[in-house]
């Protein structure tokens, strides 16, 4: 499985970066799944966005940066996904930059262990990093991810 390392430094196409350097405490971490979330979605107050350790949450946001509600959002996202023990929480947005996840925000993910991270990479670029996995998962004979 390739692990947030691997994702941020050998796969330039996911332009990834960890925002704090505390996630990138856990840059070891296996991903097993990825789930893709719209901005839509995470302010319907949805709070199964991950149901397996290891899962990375790509959120997709219309926004320049995190801010109220959104925010808001985002930090009970980082319950349920520290709850799950996820891989990570990824905000795709259109530039990379400190003022995407505000101060708040950051320290929260810190806090509850989930690495944050921002990609400015199309959904496409994600589809062979899905494909990594399921062609690993299908190696070790699990069709689907770990609970």
């Amino acid at each position: 499985m390739p692990t947030l390392r691997h994702l941020a430094e050998e796969c330039s196409e996911l332009q990834l970066r960890f925002v704090e350097r505390h996630g990138a405490l856990r840059a070891a971490t296996e991903v097993r799944s990825l789930v893709t979330v719209g901005q839509d979605e995470l302010l319907a107050v949805r709070s199964d966005f991950s149901h397996s350790a290891g899962a990375l949450v790509i959120l997709r946001i219309t926004e320049p940066a995190l801010e109220g509600a959104t925010a808001s959002a985002v930090d009970r996202m980082l319950c349920d996904l520290a709850q799950h023990r996820a891989a990570g929480l990824v905000v795709a947005v259109a530039s990379h930059g400190p003022r995407v996840c505000p101060a708040a925000t950051r320290s929260f993910a810190g806090r509850m262990g989930v690495p944050l991270l921002t990609t400015t990479a199309e959904p496409a670029a994600w589809e062979s990093v899905k494909n990594g996995i399921r062609a690993c998962r299908a190696r070790a004979g699990t069709a689907k991810p770990p609970a």
